[in-house]
């Protein structure tokens, strides 16, 4: 049996320093007169400033079998706050090869600055550049299905309306350089807060607007409808027999995004509906429909997706395979009268997707449910659950048993005075193959140091044979003064 053994050691530092300064209170005059002698200038250097957040990473990964293999990874970032604005920067160097360090890919930097001109112009106007994420109801148009899961604690969803951008807050991705803007109305409009609109560009000629309008109802209730266009290109220049795209010249398209959100105390409920312009000339069209219903203890989510057919081209330049998806989940939460908070939820969830597959030109159903139940106190933190999936439906309506997966996992958490410490633990297997894990955890807290140690193990089986398994184990600590942080992370993972 061959052993490989990979050692894994992070350094993580990271500097914190707040800057605030604020007047004694004192009497309204005396303060007034004081305030008015003092230069505006220097008033308004004195809260300009307020965190500076210096990071570092690094993480070396050895190979016993082969040195030539072991290489290195590391990180830094640097993050500034100030009343006015807020800066990002990250940059990474990966793959070090421990033989020959000449050997290296840097990653492009990811970086951001947002501006905030709340308090210059009145108007809560946010200007952001860099390498920026977009979200929000674009997200809903590059990727209109829900998720495929049936987990059963889920008790909420997004109701985000319209388009978001965010700062990057780590190294990970590789997003060519943005811009965006966003306006909202002053707090002079209570029954309107949060409306406005929204704005972004991305280098690649991606091109994103929304507006939205939240209207405050009474009986602590709101409505919101917006509307979100897109504009990108898009470009299929290798075709075949097989392939699922033909063949289109590179071209700009267009799609939309009209949504409507209801929230109430006990009810909540989002539709959109998407509009794809396509190579072929046709307008597609999906639909989305989310609801979430609350009663006491009693939580009931219900989602819905459809689609108008085949073949739907996103904006991120894939083909939508999903036409139609259903999914329900529904807890209870049962609170005992103790001083110690005692809760118990017991919870269901069941999802059906309806696909195609291009290939062999076939459609199929597949199916996943789950259930658990989990116990929370001040104390003591527990979940068992238990899912089935991989249930799917070919032409004949027959299920395929190779395919069926069954996992359940569970943990259990307890806080003794510092220390809290607790245990992971999952198996999942099929007909023909199975995967056991386990992990355990250890935190020791006081006011200004934090450590945490783990170890865990796991290994799959195929056919009856043993297949593989990884062990690990870390160690982290942190420290923190009044102006600085200090964290320490080292682990080490072994494979065979």
């Amino acid at each position: 049996m061959n052993y490989r053994c990979i050692l894994i050691a992070a350094v993580f530092v990271a500097f914190s320093s707040v800057h605030r300064l604020s007047a004694a209170e004192k009497s309204g005059a005396e303060q007034a007169s004081r305030l008015s002698s003092e230069p505006k200038a220097k008033r308004k250097s004195e809260a300009l400033f307020k965190r500076l957040n210096l990071s570092a990473s690094s993480s070396l990964y050895f190979d016993d079998a082969d040195f030539a293999l072991s290489s290195a990874d590391t990180t830094c970032g640097i993050r500034a706050r100030f009343r006015d604005a807020d800066l990002w920067f990250y940059e990474a160097v990966s793959d070090i090869a421990l033989s020959n360090f000449g050997e290296a890919s840097v990653r492009l930097p990811q970086y951001g600055a947002a501006l905030f001109f709340d308090r210059v112009s009145g108007v809560p106007l946010t200007l952001k550049a860099g390498t920026l994420s977009l979200s929000g109801s674009f997200s809903r148009l590059a990727a209109p299905a829900p998720s495929f899961s049936a987990s059963p604690f889920v008790k909420s969803f997004p109701t985000k309306t319209g388009i978001a951008s965010s700062l990057p807050s780590s190294s990970t991705g590789n997003k060519p350089p943005a811009f965006a803007a966003d306006c909202r109305l002053p707090d002079a409009a209570p029954r309107f807060a949060g409306s406005g609109a929204s704005f972004f560009y991305r280098e690649n000629g991606t091109l994103a607007a929304s507006a939205d309008i939240r209207i405050a109802l009474p009986r602590m209730m709101s409505a919101a409808v917006s509307i979100t266009g897109a504009s990108f290109f898009l470009k299929n220049d290798a075709s075949s027999w097989f392939s699922e795209i033909a063949f289109f010249k590179p071209a700009r398209y267009s799609a939309f995004a009209l949504q409507a959100l209801f929230s109430a105390p006990n009810f909540t409920s989002l539709f959109t509906t998407g509009l794809y312009d396509q190579p072929s000339g046709k307008l597609r069209c999906t639909y989305r429909s989310e609801n979430v219903f609350t009663a006491g203890g009693f939580t009931l989510l219900a989602s819905a997706f459809a689609s108008d057919g085949r073949g739907i081209i996103t904006p991120n330049g894939t083909v939508l395979h999903t036409l139609s998806q259903f999914r329900i989940s529904s807890q209870y939460t049962h609170r005992f009268p103790s001083p110690r908070l005692p809760s118990l939820t017991v919870g269901a969830a069941g999802t059906m997707r309806q696909t195609y597959t291009a290939f062999n030109d076939a459609e199929q159903t597949s199916a996943k449910c789950g259930a658990g139940v989990q116990y929370s106190d001040k104390y003591i933190s527990s979940r068992l659950a238990f899912e089935a999936g991989g249930i799917e439906f070919s032409n004949a309506q027959k299920v395929d048993a190779d395919a069926v997966r069954y996992a359940i996992s569970g943990d259990f958490f307890r806080r003794r005075g510092t220390l809290r410490y607790g245990a992971q633990t999952s198996y999942s297997f099929s007909k023909k193959a199975a995967e056991e894990s386990c992990k355990f955890l250890l935190t020791h807290s006081k006011k200004n140091i934090t450590s945490s140690g783990s170890a865990g193990f796991s290994f799959k089986q195929k056919n009856g044979e043993y297949g593989g398994g990884t062990a690990s184990i870390g160690f982290s600590v942190s420290h923190t003064t009044k102006f600085i942080k200090y964290a320490f992370r080292l682990s080490a993972v072994g494979k065979n």
